[in-house]
């Protein structure tokens, strides 16, 4: 199959599984729907939640810490914490680790994304 024969196959790929928002459908209401190409679709399907910096507040201020994986596998969400500092005992820390706590329930595929922005770059040209 040459290049012509693939970009073909693939504008008849996009073109038949196309979700049509109606005509009409208000600005508000669109937000709820999924994108109408499918390639945008796979994109927001699996692209990710990023773990976000310690939320716990410090003085009125986030404190901003990396968080760092604490437990995973097991088919569970991967829970990170931000980790008890070098010389601070656990006890005295208990209530800011438990407090920073974000369960990852969306880690993504980077495999599909990575796959959906090299389709992107041959699509484009580049």
């Amino acid at each position: 199959m040459d290049i012509e024969q693939i970009a073909e196959e693939f504008r008849k790929f996009r073109a038949e599984h196309f979700w049509e928002i109606p005509e009409g459908t208000s600005e508000t209401t669109r937000r709820f729907h999924p994108p109408e190409d499918i390639l945008d679709r796979l994109r927001e399907r699996y692209t990710g939640d990023e773990v976000p910096r310690c939320r716990v507040l410090v003085d009125g201020q986030p404190c901003g810490a990396e968080l760092s994986p604490q437990s995973m596998g097991g088919g569970n969400a991967t829970k990170y914490a931000h980790s008890t500092p070098d010389g601070v005992r656990m006890g005295d820390w208990m209530e800011h680790y438990r407090d920073s706590q974000f369960i990852h329930a969306k880690p993504g595929d980077s495999e599909v994304v990575a796959l959906l922005d090299l389709i992107d770059r041959i699509r484009k040209g580049s």
